[in-house]
């Protein structure tokens, strides 16, 4: 079984999940999960959670209907039997940046010192006055990038022509 939640880069997740417990056929809730930085020892976790409807659009001249669901109490406890309440106490209670002058990266931490070379040029790009990557100013190619979420544990299956794709990869 395939269960895919993209990493939108670097701190959005794309996850798709039944709207209705434990229904296989949909309708299906999609879910961005955002996670903003607030300063060296807090983040901030916001979901935006939406069921594609052919049918159904927003009014335009107007805010489209919300609903907003607390994952902590009002004393600021997480509710615990709320998986994004779990997941959000795991990423905004992590505590102080960890001196990283103290680790000892190996072979199998390739990755990381990827992504922190790739985040060091990006920022000298913006301090000599260029756009990082992903900055786009043309309004006819600024478009949304429709990607699928695969999780076949619910019925969200690849394409045969995108699994023999993903194989060869």
């Amino acid at each position: 079984m395939v269960d895919e939640h993209p990493l939108v880069f670097p701190t959005i997740l794309r996850h798709v999940s039944p709207a209705v417990r434990g229904s296989k056929n949909g309708p299906f809730r999609h879910n961005m999960q955002i996670r903003v930085p607030l300063d060296d020892t807090r983040t901030q976790v916001y979901r935006v959670n939406f069921v594609p409807s052919d049918t159904e659009r927003a009014p335009a001249d107007k805010d489209p209907p919300h609903e907003y669901r607390a994952l902590k109490s009002p004393a600021g406890e997480y509710y615990m039997d709320i998986v994004s309440a779990q997941d959000s106490m795991a990423w905004e209670t992590q505590g102080r940046i960890t001196d990283r002058t103290q680790e000892h990266l190996g072979v199998g931490d390739r990755g990381i010192v990827l992504l922190r070379k790739l985040l060091k040029e990006q920022i000298e790009i913006v301090r000599n006055g260029g756009d990082p990557m992903g900055v786009i100013r043309d309004p006819a190619k600024n478009k949304v990038i429709e990607f699928d979420v695969v999780n076949e544990m619910i019925g969200l299956y690849r394409s045969p022509a995108e699994r023999a794709r993903a194989a060869a990869s």
